[in-house]
């Protein structure tokens, strides 16, 4: 079964400038997408990828030459993460599954929730031991019946539920705590994670105003801060790991959806954005900004 069906490529032009106080903002492809999300760092190619859920679309930008490259799908990818034995580990729109280097699926786990068919994948991300975990979430944002999963020896387990929307997730530098967002809730939750990948202690790690818009992707750089995209916020948010907010980028669009290190030196963020819902110049695209730290290595499904 192949996954993509058109590929489409495009030279990025040159970088718009931007304000000093947008911490080197760059407009790195106007993208437009509906729904960007799930941005994933390639160190051997030097790519960052991406995903339109909505669109069913799939981006590469070779962040050396400016190259994009928009790949049209037979269906939804929502989340991508890097397979130890070479190409990929994501989940579509209603499973799990594993992808070579040309995206076509290798291994299909089937329906993940065949009980529940208005819900469907979101956000996902490969912890430091090669854990895969992901959430669904209700596709029309009415029930609180998406859960959190997790994917170790291509085993799939349940570990958390009743969320509208999942988002995150993300891991602590040592591996011990995992962070998970309950969007429409506007919370992020922090659990205690043992070395087997089991989750306890469930709390609040942080709350989200309303004028800020809702929590959605993060990421943690190599301090242990997380950051945190905000959507219909128009910026992120860089979290100590008390909780406590130690800074906020102020972005040039209203949705922001993700964000990853990247770069020889993961010393540049990125950042998807969605157009859904609002009418602005580069809603939907791919920008990058300069942190001021470094990010951690992307991790490796090893299934």
């Amino acid at each position: 079964m192949t996954l993509v069906t058109n590929d489409t490529a495009t030279k990025t032009e040159a970088r718009e400038p931007q304000d000093a106080n947008f911490m080197d903002i760059r407009l790195e492809v106007d993208s437009g997408c509906t729904l960007g999300e799930g941005p994933l760092w390639v160190p051997h190619t030097g790519c960052l990828w991406w995903v339109d859920i909505l669109k069913a679309h799939l981006h590469c930008l070779d962040t050396e030459t400016g190259a994009h490259i928009q790949r049209e799908l037979p269906t939804a990818l929502t989340a991508l993460g890097l397979h130890a034995d070479g190409g990929f580990v994501g989940t579509l729109w209603d499973r799990f599954v594993r992808l070579d280097e040309d995206m076509e699926i290798v291994q299909d786990w089937g329906v993940q929730e065949p009980d529940l068919p208005e819900n469907r994948f979101n956000d996902g991300k490969v912890d430091a031991v090669g854990r895969f975990w992901a959430g669904t979430m209700h596709a029309d944002l009415e029930h609180k019946s998406g859960s959190l999963y997790r994917m170790l020896d291509d085993v799939i387990t349940r570990h958390d539920d009743g969320y509208q929307v999942t988002n995150g997730p993300t891991f602590s530098p040592d591996g011990k705590v995992l962070y998970h967002t309950s969007t429409m809730e506007r919370v992020i939750f922090a659990f205690d994670m043992d070395a087997r990948g089991d989750l306890s202690n469930k709390r609040i790690f942080a709350r989200v105003p309303v004028e800020e818009g809702k929590p959605d992707g993060m990421t943690v750089d190599e301090q242990g801060d997380i950051w945190m995209g905000h959507y219909g916020g128009g910026r992120m948010t860089r979290f100590g790991p008390d909780g406590q907010v130690k800074d906020q980028v102020i972005m040039p669009v209203t949705n922001i959806t993700s964000c990853t290190f990247g770069g020889a030196n993961l010393d540049r963020m990125y950042v998807t954005t969605a157009a859904d819902g609002v009418d602005e110049a580069h809603g939907g695209g791919l920008f990058s900004f300069n942190p001021g730290v470094k990010g951690l290595p992307p991790a490796y499904y090893r299934g």
